[in-house]
């Protein structure tokens, strides 16, 4: 027997879930600005009903509510460490820097002119 049906589908706070998706007999549909989706297809299809961030539902098509409420998907990881490897020693770049930084003001002292370097 094919039945018609209009459903709903909000969230827990009862607002609307527009673009809900509801799949059935392997066609598919989806909610409009206000939750609302028209189905017609057999009463002893099942059907599924998805919308992202939340846990998807499963009906079957005669015992389907006029209004789906959608719970957020809940889950949660264990304790997260981030490491980092360690350096040893000393950065390689930290010797010529100090080096290239004593000769410029060792070039930029000498004599009573100020001088003008191009590195």
């Amino acid at each position: 027997m094919i039945v018609t049906k209009t459903v709903q589908v909000v969230d827990e706070r009862d607002n609307p879930l527009e673009g809900a998706h509801l799949k059935f007999s392997g066609k598919g549909s989806t909610t409009n600005v206000n939750g609302i989706a028209n189905i017609v297809t057999s009463a002893s299809d099942k059907i599924t009903i998805s919308y992202v961030g939340k846990e998807p539902d499963y009906y079957q098509v005669g015992n389907l509510p006029l209004k789906i409420i959608m719970i957020d998907q809940v889950e949660s990881l264990g304790e997260v460490v981030i490491t980092s490897p360690k350096k040893n020693g000393t950065p390689k770049y930290l010797f010529p820097a100090l080096g290239a930084t004593a000769l410029l003001l060792l070039l930029m002292s000498i004599g009573p002119d100020p001088k003008e370097v191009t590195l």
